[in-house]
């Protein structure tokens, strides 16, 4: 396998993959946003591995060339060089294209991004933008992260772009990104969430991806709809239990204070470059879970979680599984 750099349209259109002699070069005509990946579950490259491996075209932007971005070109997928706050760059990304997976990450500039992607929807006459949202995109939540994914959701509508909202719960990625350090050093999951007991709604990033790519593929069927994906809900208390059983040893839960949450996932997040606002998200977000509990949205959620669970196997992935794949990561 071989990487080349081609000129398709726009100069920043650069590197495929091929074999043999002949080339011949074809836009896809799907396209991933966000497709290096980050910390919080890295859903648009497993979109893109998972498209490949059914030999499915796709494209992903990057900022960068750089090993994240040679790994996906290696894979078989046309890599596009631009911004997502760069209007000509998302222009040229966008033309020619069918469907886009919007992703962006936890960080200044959603609502600029937001705009700039229903411009360039709207000229390349996009068939769908699926629009990865969160679970806390609600008008009153608490994190003001929450509130600017409401406000990019409203964005797309307000400019008619066929567009599916993706509302995803918590990643197990991500809780137990915030939870490793405690695990391995006390056995304990610490955060300010009251006794323990409240439901928080889970859900894997290849779950996300699965179903992001399920609509890209089959755009009619998905426009103009949200859909909160979950896997399960379960309480810290709950999850410790689980953890325990993986790893075995007593893990519980233990209730910290804001203050002292706020200062470990300090030392964790992305803070030293100057990304206040995933550190505010994740502090803003334990809130927006209990509110959300103490409404009855979430325990009347896991109800009916339970019920569909008693006529319909579910084969998306439960903490059980997930811990077992990932068991690696703790001590």
């Amino acid at each position: 396998m071989k990487a080349v750099d081609v000129k398709i349209q726009d100069e920043r259109v650069q590197t495929v993959n091929y074999t043999g002699r002949s080339l011949m070069v074809t836009k896809a005509k799907i396209l991933i946003t966000g497709a290096p990946g980050g910390t919080q579950g890295a859903t648009a490259g497993k979109i893109v591995e998972m498209a490949l491996e059914r030999g499915i075209p796709i494209a992903a932007l990057v900022r960068n060339h750089d090993d994240r971005s040679k790994r996906l070109a290696d894979l078989g997928a046309e890599i596009v060089i631009g911004d997502l706050l760069n209007l000509q760059d998302v222009i040229s990304a966008t033309s020619g294209r069918d469907t886009v997976f919007f992703c962006y990450p936890v960080r200044p500039g959603l609502l600029e991004a937001s705009s700039i992607m229903a411009y360039a929807a709207w000229e390349a006459k996009l068939k769908l933008v699926v629009n990865l949202s969160q679970g806390s995109a609600v008008r009153w939540s608490p994190s003001p992260t929450g509130r600017k994914h409401w406000l990019s959701e409203r964005i797309f509508s307000a400019a008619k772009i066929p567009t599916f909202n993706l509302r995803g719960g918590v990643f197990y990625e991500n809780i137990f990104r915030q939870f490793a350090a405690g695990i391995n050093e006390n056995s304990e999951l610490r955060a300010p969430f009251a006794d323990g007991s409240s439901y928080v709604p889970l859900v894997a990033a290849a779950d996300i991806s699965k179903a992001a790519l399920e609509a890209l593929l089959n755009p009619q069927r998905h426009a103009g709809k949200t859909r909160f994906v979950v896997n399960e809900l379960l309480s810290l208390n709950e999850i410790a239990k689980a953890t325990s059983q993986c790893l075995n040893r007593k893990v519980v839960y233990k209730e910290v204070s804001i203050d002292e949450w706020m200062n470990e996932a300090s030392q964790r997040e992305d803070v030293a470059t100057g990304n206040l606002e995933q550190l505010q998200h994740l502090n803003m977000l334990w809130q927006h879970l209990l509110l959300s509990n103490k409404s009855g949205f979430l325990p009347f959620l896991r109800m009916l979680l339970s019920l569909r669970g008693f006529f319909a196997k579910s084969d998306k992935v439960k903490i059980d599984s997930w811990l077992e794949a990932k068991k690696a990561l703790f001590n």
